[in-house]
């Protein structure tokens, strides 16, 4: 394989399908948004107590597992296209900017974390 070269193809259809009908049929979008919406559901079960004992900590780690298996899962389906090419009511830039918002709450607890004087040792 040549590094160096690039070819750049531009093409229509030739049936005269549109951009968002073809869309539609390479992807189930309905489904997407449907793990879309299971993954807003594990961001709405952040444990929200203070990371101050190891049984909360290990609650909290077992929900970043679960949280990003989720995120995970719809990503390994979103085939994540341009935005001109994105289908009416396609969920997944809201859901991804909840997840920073979830994200940096749960950082904050993090940060928050101090282990007990027995995991110290």
């Amino acid at each position: 394989m040549d590094v160096e070269s690039l070819i750049l193809l531009e093409a229509r259809p030739s049936a005269g399908e549109t951009d968002e009908q073809i869309v539609a049929g390479a992807w189930d979008f309905e489904d997407i948004n449907g793990r879309y919406e299971a993954h807003g559901d594990v961001l709405t079960r952040r444990p929200r107590r203070s990371l101050n004992t190891a049984a909360v900590a290990t609650i909290f780690h077992r929900w970043l597992q679960e949280e990003r298996e989720a995120w995970l899962d719809v990503l390994w389906r979103d085939p994540l296209v341009p935005e001109c090419l994105l289908p009416t009511g396609y969920i997944g830039k809201e859901a991804w900017r909840r997840r920073r918002a979830v994200m940096s709450e749960a950082c904050e607890q993090m940060r928050a974390f101090e282990p007990c004087e027995s995991a110290r040792q």
